[in-house]
């Protein structure tokens, strides 16, 4: 089951940064005109539903390419141990992927984060207009 969570006002903008992967944000800002607030719930479901897996991968292919290189480069050594050097391989790529995701989340949430401050800024400068 999915969580929805309705952007009313400037309150329920902000509680958009706390919200849970996979959560569902639908946008009702009275001032906003429909495309508008569509455009701005599309943008804001995908930096929700972010899990850095795009990111994870690059990181993956950058190991696994980092790793062929160093392995040709110190042949004579990788040929005379190569349990030990696949094994340290298969390591290096797996944390790889995974500082890959971390730092997918992290830029998602960073995007988040300033998306809901413009959002909040275009917002605040209607009101006062």
């Amino acid at each position: 089951m999915v969580d929805a969570h309705a952007v009313t006002d400037i309150t329920s903008l902000q509680r958009v940064l706390s919200l849970r992967r996979g959560s569902r944000v639908v946008v009702a800002l009275p001032s906003l005109a429909s495309e508008e607030s569509g455009r701005l719930q599309d943008q804001l479901n995908r930096l929700v539903s972010e899990c850095g897996c795009s990111m994870s991968a690059c990181a993956l292919i950058a190991g696994v390419v980092a790793c062929t290189l160093f392995d040709a480069a110190h042949w004579a050594t990788t040929a005379a141990h190569i349990f030990k050097t696949l094994g340290m391989n298969l390591l290096a790529c797996i944390a790889a992927a995974g500082l890959g995701r971390a730092a997918g989340l992290l830029r998602a949430k960073w995007r988040l984060a300033r998306t809901v401050e413009a959002i909040r800024s275009r917002l605040d400068c209607r009101a006062n207009a």
